[in-house]
């Protein structure tokens, strides 16, 4: 065997089987700046996407959260009932 040539790395091809992970935590971190606003959440979040494996489990968090717009119309029909009730007879 030939001593001479150069073992081949295996640190090149470690950081290129990271690329894809970093753009799909990209696309991630991008939906969860979406949403966080929508569902009274903030943005801050979109950190923890950051960190690998915890990304789907922030975005399905976001995606069960109600809108925070539901949640203030709900609120509001609530104050509407409680100044409209009928006298007790």
């Amino acid at each position: 065997m030939n001593q001479d040539l150069p073992q081949p790395s295996f640190l090149p091809s470690f950081l290129a089987s990271l690329i894809p992970l970093f753009f799909y935590s990209v696309i991630i971190a991008g939906i969860v700046l979406w949403l966080a606003p929508r569902k009274g959440q903030s943005q801050l979040w979109a950190l923890a996407v950051l960190i690998p494996c915890v990304g789907p489990f922030v975005l399905f968090y976001f995606l069960s959260l109600t809108d925070k717009k539901v949640l203030d119309d709900i609120a509001d029909l609530k104050k509407q009932i409680e100044t409209e009730k009928p006298p007790l007879q």
